[in-house]
């Protein structure tokens, strides 16, 4: 196996290598994926096109209209650590630190964790119910997409020819909302995903609430459980309501059985994990004196 190694400075750098090489070039964010393919034969690009020298794709911010961007070449690491994912984002540093070891999450991005779109990948399922956009660069220009559009299948993203993902952008989120992610594996640690839940629940003044739920794992893509949420939005949540919405979210979800678990072992672990994750939300606001007891 041979292959010529680019490193370009600029994104615009990127998107002229991807033109010219097209299907024979492959993109190296943090290469916990890409390393893993090249050695194991799945893949023979001719090209490498290494992503670590460009700087534009890197940093946690908040951007001109005061969301929180996050460049694709962020590492799982740094947004364990960055001070700007705050109580309400608790979710996405919940889901960083478990994708596979300190070792790992210090070179894997979370552009890295997108495009690869496995069904199984941490990051979705949260970045889905914090109603994340992709922005994306190519020779067209700029775009920006809902994750969920962005997200097509197994290893499959909505990425034109010479295009690439640039940040993903997370819309501020009021401070009376909680967020968990929650995932089970055959193990506890460095272990792929036999479902994960994320939560979003958002108090309101009169005591209802807005509610988002993610499922990975547990269909092609992460997807959302919106006949859940639809049980639950607007209303005053009670422990009966919760669990008639965790069963409920069993009809979001369209597992597959393989060497990890059935697919009906994966349905049973939807409804517990989803009813778990709703009142580990409703927890965290009740200490914070935000929320309320549940009945």
């Amino acid at each position: 196996m041979s292959f010529v190694y680019h490193e370009p400075k600029t994104v615009q750098e990127v998107i002229g290598l991807l033109l010219q090489y097209g299907d024979d070039a492959k993109l190296l964010a943090g290469g916990t994926d890409l390393m893993v393919l090249l050695t194991r034969f799945k893949v023979d690009p001719k090209h490498v096109i290494s992503l670590n020298g460009v700087q534009q794709l890197t940093g946690i911010y908040k951007n001109a209209t005061g969301n929180l961007e996050i460049g694709a070449q962020v590492t799982h690491r740094e947004i364990e650590k960055s001070p700007l994912i705050t109580e309400s984002l608790q979710a996405l540093k919940q889901a960083c630190s478990t994708v596979g070891g300190v070792q790992v999450r210090n070179l894997g991005t979370i552009g890295g964790n997108l495009c690869n779109a496995s069904p199984a990948a941490d990051t979705p399922p949260v970045l889905l119910v914090l109603d994340a956009m992709v922005n994306l660069k190519g020779p067209k220009g700029a775009r920006s997409l809902p994750l969920q559009e962005f997200l097509l299948g197994p290893r499959k993203v909505n990425l034109e020819q010479g295009e690439l993902l640039t940040s993903i952008q997370i819309p501020e989120v009021s401070p009376n909302t909680a967020t968990v992610f929650l995932k089970a594996g055959r193990r506890k640690a460095m272990e792929i995903s036999l479902c994960s839940v994320s939560a979003r629940v958002t108090l309101n003044r009169n005591g209802t609430a807005d509610v988002r739920i993610g499922l990975g794992s547990v269909a092609a893509t992460a997807v959302r459980a919106h006949s859940a949420e639809d049980l639950l939005q607007g209303k005053v949540i009670t422990t009966e309501l919760i669990k008639t919405a965790a069963a409920a979210a069993v009809n979001d979800c369209n597992p597959i059985s393989d060497v990890r678990g059935s697919a009906e072992y994966r349905r049973m672990l939807v409804e517990s994990m989803v009813r778990k994750a709703l009142i580990q939300c409703l927890d965290i606001l009740q200490d914070s004196n935000a929320g309320t007891k549940i009945s």
